[in-house]
């Protein structure tokens, strides 16, 4: 089945009335790839695009790019799992459409087309990306990469919105191997709520399942600021990201 998975959908099931029943099936076959023995998982969320790379104006020559470093954990992950013998290696992300700048979703994905195509790898493990994508398209616009021939991609309609599909994304993080948080903004917040209210120990400075990278302005800005707000249902969830997460990055 995970050698061979198909999805149900594509980008023209965001125009037809919201199928929910295929929605929580899609939620189901994704729950049990992640839940898998043989597959080796790392769910992707942050930035739709990155601030990080050379050209753009708050690019510095003393910050590596996300999207190198995207491709190192990646590697390093990737490496890990053939060496205990996994036959999978899946990347879920938010399916979010950067324009073709460097993303989560977009520099995932294309790290994952490029190492499926290598035959050093071909023997050795399949390599797949199953993107999670919202039936509406008003407040974010979904990107089909299959349907830009990356054969290696996957994407399924989870949620009627992006929040919805945020929180899926979220608790498919708590059972994966590795989480990466690639820069990230408020969107971002809703995954680590997530995540942080499905298993805590994920950020508990000796996990090594979450890895952050370059994400100063979640850390400086979207949290305090959210934890500023009154009456926010989500205080206390951001009151311990507030305290845990900069000890990850240190």
């Amino acid at each position: 089945m995970i050698s061979n998975l198909v999805s149900p959908n594509t980008s023209a099931d965001q125009l037809n009335n919201f199928n929910i029943p295929q929605s929580l099936s899609n939620i189901k076959i994704l729950q049990n790839i992640i839940k898998d023995e043989t597959v080796y998982s790392c769910v992707a969320v942050g930035s739709v695009q990155f601030f990080t790379e050379p050209g753009k104006p708050t690019f510095s020559i003393v910050a590596k790019p996300t999207s190198s470093e995207i491709y190192k954990y990646l590697d390093e992950y990737l490496e890990e799992a053939i060496s205990l013998n996994y036959k999978h290696f899946i990347v879920f992300n938010g399916a979010n459409d950067s324009k073709g700048e460097q993303g989560t979703t977009e520099t995932t994905s294309n790290w994952v087309f490029l190492r499926s195509k290598e035959a050093l790898y071909k023997s050795l493990i399949t390599i797949q990306c199953i993107g999670l994508a919202p039936y509406e398209r008003k407040d974010m616009d979904a990107i089909w990469k299959e349907e830009q021939n990356i054969t290696s991609n996957k994407t399924f309609i989870t949620g009627r919105s992006s929040k919805d599909r945020q929180i899926i994304l979220g608790n498919l993080a708590t059972k994966a191997n590795k989480i990466l948080v690639c820069e990230g903004a408020y969107g971002t917040l809703n995954e680590l709520i997530t995540i942080y209210r499905g298993k805590p120990s994920i950020f508990n400075e000796v996990s090594f399942v979450i890895q952050f990278i370059n994400s100063a302005f979640l850390i400086n800005t979207v949290i305090p600021t959210e934890l500023k707000k009154q009456k926010n249902i989500d205080s206390d969830t951001i009151a311990e990201l507030h305290k845990l997460v900069p000890l990850l990055i240190m």
